[in-house]
């Protein structure tokens, strides 16, 4: 079963800390090696991509990646930049990058994040439609409905009528790093943490890529890229 596979089944508790505490497998030392790279402060992520060129077998990387994703020791997140990459976090990382980024309960600006830490909860497949989205926020908050001028559901019209008025929740949700455009109907489930780092990785691969493809016979000595100055690259050269 591939990483793309698994994501899209269920998972367990949330307990994040898992088995890297304990004598590391090869994909456990990867990942922590990963995680080490990453510039002070910075959120712990890494992409399966990057594991598997640390670890060749990638059958035994996605199994392991499933078992731990299932027993909810890790999430994944889908990066958008390539179509089989995902961000790996420990789920423990996830809940509190959720909580030093919420705000107060009392405050006006609280629903998105209390629908955003409910959808990642709830949800642990990698998307999710708008419709599960919207069932989500009735579930959670009783005044959401009043709230966002979402009318009950009485039949097919004010059904889309309730959608419709539901946008601007859902483009905040965006704008906070929360969701991704997957299609007309759905989103990527993410959390800013796994979105800022795809961004950056993304970003860098290009420069990288740019340069390469302007220099001579389309190579550059790896010396002299670390040697260059770049725009774009926030991740150390190893993670690219």
């Amino acid at each position: 079963m591939s990483v793309a596979e698994g994501a899209r089944g269920g998972g367990g508790g949330a307990d994040g800390s898992g088995s890297l505490d304990e004598i590391p497998s090869d994909t456990e030392a990867a990942l922590l090696a990963l995680f080490a790279e990453l510039p002070p402060g910075a959120a712990r992520v890494a992409s399966s991509w990057q594991l598997y060129t640390l670890v060749r077998d990638r059958t035994v990387v996605d199994r392991e990646l499933m078992e731990k994703f299932a027993r909810g020791e890790l999430r994944l997140f889908k990066l958008v930049h390539a179509d089989d990459d995902f961000a790996i976090m420990n789920e423990r990382d996830v809940l509190a990058s959720l909580e030093r980024a919420q705000p107060s309960a009392a405050s006006h600006n609280a629903l998105p994040y209390t629908l955003a830490k409910t959808l990642l909860s709830d949800h642990r497949d990698t998307s999710i439609t708008k419709q599960e989205i919207v069932n989500t926020l009735d579930r959670i908050s009783p005044d959401a409905s009043s709230e966002l001028s979402l009318p009950f559901r009485a039949n097919s019209t004010h059904e889309a009528k309730r959608r419709r008025t539901s946008e601007p929740l859902l483009s905040q949700l965006v704008r906070l790093g929360f969701l991704l455009l997957r299609d007309s109907e759905s989103f990527w489930i993410t959390c800013p943490p796994a979105k800022t780092f795809g961004a950056s990785l993304s970003a860098g691969n290009k420069e990288i890529i740019s340069i390469i493809q302007r220099s001579k016979f389309h190579e550059i000595l790896l010396k002299q890229l670390q040697n260059r100055k770049f725009r774009s690259v926030s991740l150390p050269l190893r993670l690219h």
